[in-house]
């Protein structure tokens, strides 16, 4: 009797744990209608569908339910805006700065992708691609970068490079510290920034940087294509891949982590630039086999 007593109480114990875990977690998307977020967007809902089907994606919240709003790229951080306080929020490749705004100076339960990798992963793949002690790195640096540039020439100084940066405040000024850095440096470190890097800037740096036989690295497929040497990106594969596991630990009762940089990477080279820069490169695979073995 006494067995079955043990049994009961213990199980009246489960109860409680029991109903909090078989709780649906209801999930809506936002952000991602056109381009990379867009696809980003695609790829997070079938793989969280293929993974965790119990998860229910809606349009608006049911009332007394988990929920987590994934807001994808810079229009879905925008439409953020008068969400609840206390609607929990995983931002997936928002503007950085905005975010660290909201993140230091809100009570809201939230988290982020950024869209940029570990700075130190980066630093490997320079350090990789340009062997050579003591060779400077042009960066060009506009106001979301600037708060970083220290951090920058410190993982810089510790693989032996030296850093030159060119601080920027506007698009119009992209050009003319694409000039002058590339007079000091034999590489050009493209890092995301919403003012250096955009449609209009970025075909004139590729064609002054490749008049000056200055090789770019870049950190999208799309910056490879349009004529960077080599690239360090996510594919939104992988992206999806990374919100997946922060959806399925918060899913089973774990709180949001602190927001986090790109998790899983891919190298991408241009080899038809490099043979026209006169460059011999490692193959990609050995490139990301190496970089996975350093340390970030």
């Amino acid at each position: 009797m006494r067995i079955f007593q043990r049994i009961g109480f213990a199980f009246l114990l489960l109860i409680p744990l029991m109903g909090w875990a078989a709780e649906v977690l209801s999930v809506r998307l936002i952000g991602g209608e056109a381009g990379f977020s867009a696809q980003v967007q695609a790829r997070i809902e079938t793989l969280i569908r293929q993974v965790e089907p119990d998860v229910n994606f809606v349009e608006s919240f049911p009332s007394a339910s988990r929920r987590l709003l994934i807001a994808i790229g810079a229009k879905g951080w925008r439409t953020i805006e008068g969400a609840p306080v206390d609607l929990p929020i995983l931002a997936v490749l928002p503007p950085r700065l905005p975010y660290d705004l909201v993140a230091t100076t809100s009570n809201r339960p939230m988290s982020a992708v950024y869209g940029d990798m570990p700075p130190g992963r980066f630093f490997n793949f320079v350090q990789l691609l340009s062997p050579k002690k003591g060779s400077t790195v042009a960066l060009i640096a506009g106001p979301s970068l600037l708060p970083r540039v220290s951090r920058f020439e410190s993982f810089a100084a510790e693989r032996n490079m030296h850093l030159h940066v060119e601080k920027i405040e506007r698009e119009s000024d992209v050009g003319p510290a694409v000039e002058r850095g590339v007079q000091h440096a034999s590489l050009m470190l493209a890092l995301p920034d919403p003012v250096a890097h955009t449609a209009a800037t970025v075909p004139p740096l590729l064609l002054i940087t490749y008049r000056a036989g200055v090789p770019v690295v870049a950190y999208s497929e799309a910056y490879l294509r349009a004529g960077a040497v080599a690239a360090l990106y996510a594919t939104p594969e992988q992206i999806a891949q990374q919100v997946l596991e922060i959806v399925s630990a918060y899913k089973q009762g774990k709180p949001l982590p602190p927001a986090q940089t790109l998790k899983y990477f891919t190298v991408g080279l241009n080899t038809s630039v490099a043979r026209s820069l006169g460059l011999t490169l490692p193959p990609a695979e050995e490139l990301e086999t190496r970089l996975r073995q350093m340390k970030e």
